[in-house]
């Protein structure tokens, strides 16, 4: 009984829809202009990465190297946001991670 008299007391609390403007007034908006900007891929490398400093601290080619490397280089952490090992390990073939 107790909850019928609850839920029936809460219909009367209902949304009013906003006030519109009269028929001949108009509200003014500022207007933002955006610059112009061109997108090119004339001197795109896309992620690739001919050298490496790791493993013998000289810079080496990749085809030189005897083992097997996976590389990511800064442009693909700065795509993928990645902030830690976790959120990088998302995007390579190594195991998952313990968490």
């Amino acid at each position: 009984m107790l909850g019928t008299l609850v839920l029936s007391s809460t219909w009367g609390f209902a949304q009013t829809a906003p006030a519109t403007a009269a028929a001949g007034q108009t509200e003014e908006e500022d207007v933002l202009v955006l610059s112009p900007f061109e997108v090119s891929a004339e001197s795109d490398t896309g992620y690739s990465t001919a050298t490496t400093l790791a493993g013998n601290r000289l810079n080496t080619e990749l085809r030189d190297i005897g083992n097997a490397v996976t590389v990511i280089n800064s442009q693909f952490l700065k795509d993928i946001a990645a902030t830690s090992n976790e959120t990088l390990l998302q995007y390579t073939v190594a195991p998952k991670s313990a968490t």
